[in-house]
């Protein structure tokens, strides 16, 4: 470069003060190519730092994306899988709800044709009552005639002729037995008519009663029925996803278990300790062996089992299932080849 002298100071010379403070000493002269090169490469340097901060970012982005993308995934699988398992029971449940509001509604019809059937009668009863006044209005209206005829007995002596009399008494005492035989007819009908009304209002009561409490019975066993259905819906869910959980372990297990899900105590204590063992290699991954509460021992003679111990006191041995192999080029320091840590973390 071409050492230019202004001042006493070269142009290229870093000084007291910087470029920054050589230039305004300059005045008006402008920088040389060289130094405007400089600059030019500093800010390109820039740019570049900050292209390749922002590519890092969106490459972390779509990486986040992606992993979001195939757990959406995962998800939409298991629920479809459910879908086509429960579709068969739910199909089920609906048919035997749509019998069960059938019959309930053929059963308020009935009951709505027995209330007619009892308001009829009760009409019928009305216009007994009705004819049973009338007929007592008729008894107390013919009693006069029959106070005649004693007052005529009475005065039978007054008659001078004797078959005069025996005719007038043979036609009252016809007309008393004819009266009297319709009035004992029509007391006889009467009752008989009020018997019956009385065992057929007995009997359509009865009627109304039972078939209320069978109504009853059946609202109730319908909702058992739909309480049950709840209680198996959310049973069968619950299974579905312990089954699933347990899959998942299995198929990150180095050894498969031997019980399957008829032993639901040991699914369940399985699936516990996968998920204990993956939080405590997540957090020793992250934090590091020491961060994380672990004191390393020493390697064995295969070079990937190791012991540790917690700083709570408590030892972890790699003979009781959990082995752990120490990186010293990854991120987090420990690097896990095995199936679970057991322990306390």
């Amino acid at each position: 470069h071409g050492a230019e002298v202004a001042g006493g100071m070269f142009l290229t010379q870093m000084g007291m003060g910087g470029y920054d403070s050589a230039l305004a000493s300059l005045g008006n002269i402008e920088p040389d190519q060289s130094t405007s090169l400089l600059q030019k490469r500093k800010q390109l340097q820039q740019v570049e730092a900050e292209y390749v901060r922002k590519r890092r970012e969106y490459d972390e982005r779509m990486k986040q994306c992606q992993e979001r993308e195939a757990e959406l995934a995962a998800k939409q699988e298991v629920i479809r899988v459910n879908v086509v398992r429960f579709e068969r029971f739910i199909s089920d449940n609906d048919t035997k709800r749509q019998r069960a509001l059938t019959k309930e509604r053929d059963e308020i019809a009935e009951r709505l044709t027995l209330q007619q059937e009892l308001e009829g009668l009760e009409r019928v009863e009305q216009r007994s009552h009705a004819g049973l006044a009338e007929l007592t209005h008729s008894l107390g209206y013919l009693a006069k005639y029959e106070a005649f005829l004693d007052g005529v007995v009475e005065d039978s002596l007054k008659f001078s002729e004797i078959p005069e009399v025996l005719f007038k008494y043979g036609t009252l005492q016809g007309t008393n037995v004819d009266l009297r035989g319709l009035l004992e007819a029509r007391n006889l009908s009467v009752e008989a008519d009020r018997a019956r009304l009385y065992h057929y209002t007995k009997d359509k009561e009865d009627e109304v009663m039972v078939g209320g409490a069978y109504t009853s019975r059946m609202k109730m066993a319908l909702e058992a029925i739909r309480v049950t259905n709840a209680k198996v819906m959310e049973l069968g869910a619950t299974k579905s996803a312990i089954a699933n959980l347990f899959q998942r372990c299995k198929a990150v297990s180095r050894g498969t278990p031997t019980y399957t899900m008829a032993e639901p105590d040991l699914v369940l204590e399985f699936i516990q300790n996968k998920v204990t063992d993956l939080e405590f290699a997540i957090e020793v991954g992250c934090k590091g062996p020491e961060a994380a509460g672990l004191k390393l021992g020493k390697f064995n003679k295969h070079k990937h089992r190791v012991d540790f111990t917690g700083t709570n006191g408590s030892r972890r041995a790699a003979g009781g299932g959990a082995r752990a192999s120490i990186g010293a080029g990854n991120a987090g320091g420990v690097a896990t080849d095995t199936e679970n840590v057991r322990g306390t973390p």
